[in-house]
């Protein structure tokens, strides 16, 4: 898939990307892309990653992982922090897996502020996109009405 960029509060620039069916990869460089670090797997058998960040430098990386119905997951750094977390599903808030149509979906971090985060996703059986907010770093999703 297309590389997407997303750059750190420490100016490091990732760019995650699918490979094949293998899963979701990223690099990083801390010389604006003159030379990359080794790719690390991020998300395994995901597919149309993307990567966001927040005004207090949290990353974010999502991807699709293709099932009946598929799934979200993801890997969240905060600022200051060196190590990624460990891959989470997504979830609603009574704690079930957002399952998903399809891999279209799109985050941003919410207006509210630092740690509101914004998905945009069409779930399985429905037939328009729904909007989901989390303020808990993921732990959780809670549809807009």
């Amino acid at each position: 898939s297309d590389p997407r960029p997303a750059d750190d509060h420490r100016e490091r620039l990732y760019i995650v990307y699918a490979r094949d069916s293998l899963g979701v990869f990223s690099k990083y460089s801390d010389d604006s892309g003159e030379t990359w670090s080794a790719e690390t797997m991020d998300i395994e058998g995901g597919t149309h990653p993307t990567i966001n960040r927040g005004i207090d430098g949290t990353l974010v990386k999502m991807a699709y992982v293709a099932g009946s119905p598929g799934v979200l997951h993801g890997v969240v750094r905060r600022s200051g922090d060196e190590d990624w977390s460990d891959v989470f599903v997504l979830k609603d808030d009574f704690g079930a897996n957002l399952l998903v149509q399809d891999d279209t979906f799109h985050l941003v971090e919410g207006l509210e502020g630092p740690g509101r985060w914004v998905l945009v996703v069409m779930l399985d059986g429905e037939t328009s996109p729904s909007e989901w907010t989390t303020s808990d770093e993921f732990r959780t999703l809670r549809r807009v009405v």
